[in-house]
């Protein structure tokens, strides 16, 4: 017989401080990983951009970049681009749920619900 476990872990409370830092980190994991994943299709982009002749096509700049330099090759700059979008992640997510709280609070619960959309704008 097979039981399942229920979830005993609470949820995060909205607003919380726990809150904006998983906001934080979502933003991390959406804008970090999937820039660092696109590195080999920028870096020949690049490389074509600089050099037509380089390369035939995306596939061709993949097997002769791999032939001489590895699969290491092709995610040349990808350490700064993880951590650069990773950063740019954080602040998009974690910092815009921070402001939108902030200056809610600024301006009153009344006020904000009233004006959600320019306090959105403005965060």
């Amino acid at each position: 017989m097979t039981t399942i476990s229920q979830n005993t872990s609470k949820p995060i409370e909205i607003n919380s401080t726990k809150y904006f830092v998983y906001c934080g980190i979502g933003g991390i994991l959406a804008c970090g990983t999937t820039h660092f994943g696109m590195t080999p299709i920028d870096m020949l982009k690049c490389r074509m951009q600089v050099d037509p002749r380089a390369y035939r096509g995306i596939f061709d700049g993949i097997r002769k970049v791999t032939s001489t330099k590895g699969l290491h090759g092709l995610y040349l700059g990808g350490t700064a681009t993880f951590i650069g979008y990773s950063l740019q992640g954080m602040g998009k997510y974690g910092f815009y749920e921070y402001f939108k709280y902030a200056y809610g609070q600024a301006v009153g619960s009344d006020r904000a619900q009233k004006h959600k959309t320019l306090l959105y704008l403005s965060a």
